[in-house]
C-alpha cells in the first residue's frame, strides 16, 4: 500500500520530515514545479511520474510517496 502525501512549500516539508518514525515505512521524495491554477502541473515529466508511481504502489508493500 502507498501512502501518498502532498506538501506545498518548504515550511509544510520540514515539519513532515520531523514527523517521520524511522521504524516506519520507507519515504520516498518527488519534488516538481508549482501547479497551474487549476492543479494541472505545467511539467508532462512531473505528471506521468506521479501516474507511474501511483500505479506503482500495487506492486510494493507499505511505503510513502511524498510529491511536493
Amino acid at each position: 500500500m502507498v501512502t501518498h502525501v502532498e506538501i506545498k512549500g518548504f515550511e509544510d516539508f520540514s515539519k513532515y520530515t520531523g514527523s517521520i518514525d524511522d521504524a516506519g515505512p520507507p519515504v520516498y521524495f518527488f519534488f516538481s514545479g508549482e501547479k497551474l491554477p487549476g492543479g494541472d502541473s505545467w511539467c508532462p515529466d512531473c505528471v506521468e511520474v506521479k501516474r507511474i508511481m501511483a500505479k506503482a504502489g500495487a506492486f510494493i508493500a507499505n511505503w510513502v510517496f511524498i510529491f511536493e
